[in-house]
């Protein structure tokens, strides 16, 4: 389940680089991202909250089950409902219009695509290169992120002594830190180029 729903995320970036400006689309795709982990930083404060609420407590209604544990599940699910209903309410889909006859290109925009068509060392045009190399670089980062998601915890509470609800607080600090970071991408952009800043944070994660 996890799996398709994070499909939706290459959905709506890819829709975001549609309908933006080129100068403009790394400060709109580094909020969307910072919405994207907004939610990986609330939810631990609120999964906290259920541990505190429901770890001497336990109801049951006919076969639903709320406890510590179950708590966190309803209220993904309500949330997931009301996204479900903003979107089929309020989202304004963006149809494809007719692709417009060519015009002549500047001489800037036909050496970039001269740069792109190129023969790298291993076969690739330089354009493939660069998206299997970004394709590579989501899922070293994806790969170090969910093994931190699935063991940060647990490694909190066996080596540091600490209960579920401090472990969560601090990861819910940590992302707010990073989710600062994202909001401030349009600023950073101002000094740093696109790959200084993916250089820059693989750095910070090693």
């Amino acid at each position: 389940i996890l799996g398709v729903g994070s499909a939706t995320l290459g959905v709506t970036r890819a829709y975001v680089a549609e309908i933006t400006a080129t100068r403009e689309r790394t400060t709109y795709i580094a909020c969307l991202t910072a919405v994207q982990y907004g939610g990986f930083t609330v939810t631990p404060f609120v999964g906290s909250l259920f541990i505190y609420l429901f770890q001497d407590h336990r109801y049951e209604v006919g076969f639903l089950i709320l406890d510590q544990y179950s708590a966190a599940a309803y209220f993904m699910a309500v949330l997931c409902v009301v996204a479900l209903f903003l979107l089929m309410t309020g989202f304004q889909a963006r149809y494809r219009s007719k692709i417009a006859p060519k015009v002549k290109q500047s001489s800037r925009t036909l050496e970039r695509d001269e740069i792109g068509s190129r023969i790298t060392w291993f076969g690739l045009t330089t354009y493939n290169a660069t998206l299997l190399g970004c394709m590579l670089l989501n899922v070293s980062t994806k790969g170090s992120i969910g093994s931190f998601e699935t063991m940060g915890i647990s490694f909190a509470q066996s080596h540091f002594d600490l209960k579920p609800a401090v472990a969560g607080t601090i990861v819910s600090i940590c992302g707010a830190i990073g989710v600062m970071s994202l909001l401030s991408m349009g600023y950073l952009g101002r000094f740093l180029t696109d790959v200084q800043m993916i250089i820059g944070g693989i750095t910070v994660c090693a």
